[in-house]
């Protein structure tokens, strides 16, 4: 691999002899699928969706355009959108001034993907969730990853709020 597609790759920061050839260990890939089989496990019935094509469309008479993670569709044919978040700490504690932060600023970024999503394609999100992925990099390389869990299980319902957008072309109907 040319040294210039390496650091596009791994985030363009670094020297070619700072990057190393394996950016993620074999347990990391080996949690992080041990977390969405699990998942996987505790929804049956649903479909997941994770190769989504960029959304866009106006949003306050800007233009916009973002990529869902995932979306799931319930046997009752519901749609969700799952924002995965990846941070090297925990997200889950919401009783922090940045916990309460976060979450105001994913309820936002989830109902900008809502409106852009019905404005692209016509679809309606019928709801929203986070998935918390907490990540430990040792030497440039991630090592292990954690699903830290609310209350109620991995996910974090997340409101979609409808009047956000009230300059978008295209609202989402409430």
């Amino acid at each position: 691999m040319m040294a210039y597609d390496k650091r596009i790759n791994y985030g363009c920061s670094r020297k070619d002899e700072d990057i190393p050839d394996n950016v993620f260990t074999d347990d990391f890939l080996n949690q992080l699928f041990n977390i969405f089989n699990d998942i996987k496990q505790e929804t049956t019935g649903f479909k997941f969706y994770a190769d989504i094509k960029p959304v866009w469309g106006k949003l306050n008479n800007d233009k916009y355009a973002g990529t869902i993670d995932i979306i799931a569709i319930s046997p009752e044919g519901r749609k969700y959108i799952i924002d995965l978040k990846t941070s090297f700490y925990d997200r889950t504690n919401e009783q922090t001034n940045n916990g309460q932060r976060l979450l105001a600023d994913d309820s936002i970024q989830v109902s900008a993907y809502a409106e852009l999503l019905h404005q692209s394609t016509g679809i309606v999100a019928d709801n929203a969730v986070i998935l918390p992925i907490q990540v430990f990099i040792t030497n440039g390389v991630y090592t292990k990853a954690i699903a830290n869990k609310w209350k109620g299980g991995y996910t974090k319902p997340i409101n979609i709020d409808r009047n956000l957008w009230q300059g978008a072309p295209s609202l989402v109907p409430k």
